[in-house]
């Protein structure tokens, strides 16, 4: 795993003043692996104006007892920054296996956010423990979208507005197709992966406003994804 300079060797920002509490992002992930959880990926926000110990910066977690679910394994995120440009935030997780792609749950669970302040590492490791039950609660959501089948029109009308959301009306039918066979079903759950893998990996053709061909791009930047993630699955639940 890639080493992270504002998790190993964090910074404070010079332009923080004395009241700001560094919140350390290791010692967090120290105090969750004394509770059974391991570090599965993390990375942070490249920085030209800033140092870089002081960046935006993510961990996911995950419980050594949980064991995947259909191909999912429920997980935590947690993002932080020392730059004072962002609390500690704790996200609902899902991981999937067999695309190696992260889902963030959006508006079923909110984020559980901690301001850096003189006790925020203790409530930090409690936020984690809730965000852990509420990841093996996403996990059970996965059942209600699986027994949800979508019809070829409203197929058509989750492309209509993945389009509008992600491509400005530019993309078509190409962001829901299968990259491989257990993916190929109607339900929700299906057509949902599908376009997250699309859409995060890139490479899916589509039409400019001008009639003009173009590829979309893979989405690189961790605080990107994880927006992407959240308004596609916010997306999927308004199907329910």
């Amino acid at each position: 795993m890639k080493t992270v300079s504002a998790i190993k060797e964090p910074v404070k920002a010079d332009h923080l003043s004395q009241r700001y509490a560094m919140v350390h992002t290791q010692a967090i992930i120290t105090q969750l692996e004394e509770n059974g959880f391991y570090l599965s990926d993390s990375g942070q926000r490249r920085t030209q104006k800033r140092n870089p110990n002081s960046a935006f910066h993510f961990a996911r977690m995950r419980h050594e007892n949980f064991r995947e679910k259909n191909g999912t394994h429920p997980e935590i995120l947690i993002t932080n920054s020392h730059d004072g440009t962002s609390a500690v935030r704790f996200y609902t997780g899902l991981f999937r296996y067999v695309c190696a792609n992260g889902l963030v749950i959006g508006k079923f669970f909110q984020p559980i956010s901690v301001r850096h302040t003189a006790d925020a590492e203790g409530q930090a490791l409690s936020a984690a423990k809730e965000a852990i039950f509420n990841a093996m609660e996403s996990a059970r959501r996965i059942e209600v979208f699986r027994s949800r089948i979508l019809s070829p029109i409203e197929q058509n009308q989750f492309v209509d507005q993945v389009s509008k959301k992600f491509y400005d009306g530019r993309m078509g039918r190409a962001i829901l197709e299968a990259r491989r066979q257990e993916d190929a079903s109607d339900d929700l759950w299906a057509v949902f992966n599908r376009a997250q893998e699309n859409i995060v990996k890139g490479g899916v053709r589509g039409v400019t406003v001008d009639g003009k061909p173009f590829t979309s791009r893979r989405i690189r930047g961790a605080s990107s994804g994880i927006t992407i993630n959240r308004e596609l699955w916010d997306l999927a639940e308004s199907f329910l």
